[in-house]
């Protein structure tokens, strides 16, 4: 197996671990508390339509609506392990350790924390999707180095110059993507054409 390809399956395997991790400690610590209070507003139902000689279709209406304003999913358990995955992402990418405050030195550091977080994970994604873009297009290059021979060489060495400052970011990227792949292509050909001609 290739080292990039290699790479890129640890990288995602440690971005999905960190957050199953995550979510197995969250479920663990929060589920129990979960089921109690589920168990307290089942006695506290049963209490209200009691007391108050409400009946279960009144109680239900009135929950359905509450529920509905509240916009809550009922069907999904908070700490079930689908929820404690979706806490642990939030927990991830947005929330620092100490309790939410609105100072200016928060506000910085929470800022700081969010640019880093970002940076590091648009750098994960990137860095795959350049690996699973790029894998199947150096091969082509390669391969049609090989084919066509010294004719591509001249091509590459003869590039013209681009101004990298009147691109847009998407176009410098590409114009750098595919420079790149033409070194590695046109290195790949010199070092396989040195092998036969010693041969």
């Amino acid at each position: 197996m290739k080292t990039q390809n290699l790479r890129t399956i640890l990288l995602t395997i440690c971005c999905v671990s960190y957050l199953l991790v995550g979510a197995a400690i969250f479920s663990a610590l929060e589920y129990e508390e979960d089921q109690e209070m589920r168990k307290n507003m089942t006695i506290l139902h049963k209490t209200l339509t009691k007391k108050y000689n409400i009946s279960d279709e009144d109680i239900g209406k009135w929950l359905q609506y509450l529920d509905s304003k509240a916009n809550i999913d009922a069907d999904l358990y908070q700490w079930s392990f689908a929820g404690s995955v979706y806490f642990a992402t939030t927990v991830i990418t947005t929330i620092d350790s100490r309790e939410t405050r609105f100072d200016h030195t928060y506000v910085g550091i929470s800022l700081l924390f969010i640019f880093f977080g970002l940076t590091i994970v648009g750098s994960v994604m990137n860095q795959l999707a350049l690996r699973l873009l790029t894998a199947s297009q150096t091969k082509e290059t390669t391969d049609q180095l090989l084919v066509e021979g010294p004719c591509l060489c001249e091509k590459c060495s003869r590039r013209e110059s681009i101004d990298i400052f009147n691109l847009y970011p998407s176009d410098l990227s590409t114009t750098l993507l595919k420079n790149y792949e033409e070194e590695i292509a046109f290195t790949t050909y010199k070092g396989l054409h040195r092998k036969r001609a010693s041969i």
